[in-house]
């Protein structure tokens, strides 16, 4: 299991095995949404708006999928494994809704590994740890730039 704090990994394909696994926990807050609004200009009232979320069946303000997804962008290029490695594809599921104040533990997992083509394939698991569903699934395809 790798733990890199407050840097940029250089891991290579070399220094990783299948099985290995990074940990990370984020706490999405109102600061987070309203960047990512300002960015993806996605005003949908199901993201900006609690009584309309609420009248749809949610909670409050759903956090968007997306955001979810830069996460996986940031565990990749700077924490696992970090600067010299590209996303190639991305699969994603959404399971559960996200709202803003929840926590969200993501587990990335090498699931596989070809030196051929100096790939990994990560699987990821977000789950909120106040209830401990499970909020997305996604599979991601990583290649190396330092072969």
């Amino acid at each position: 299991m790798y733990i890199i704090e407050k840097r940029i990994s250089n891991l290579t394909i070399a220094d990783i095995k299948e099985k290995d696994t990074y940990l990370f926990e984020k706490t999405i807050n109102q600061k987070d949404i309203d960047s990512f609004i300002n960015t993806s200009y996605d005003i949908s009232p199901l993201h900006v708006d609690d009584k309309f979320a609420q009248k749809r069946g949610f909670k409050g303000r759903v956090v968007h999928g997306i955001y979810l997804c830069t996460l996986i962008s940031k565990i990749v290029g700077v924490n696992f494994p970090g600067e010299n490695a590209l996303i190639q594809s991305v699969n994603v599921k959404f399971i559960s809704p996200v709202y803003i104040g929840e926590t969200i533990r993501i587990k990335t997992t090498v699931e596989q590994i070809s030196h051929a083509v100096a790939t990994i394939v990560l699987g990821i698991i977000m789950t909120n740890i106040h209830d401990l569903k499970i909020v997305l699934k996604a599979k991601v395809q990583v290649g190396f730039t330092n072969v």
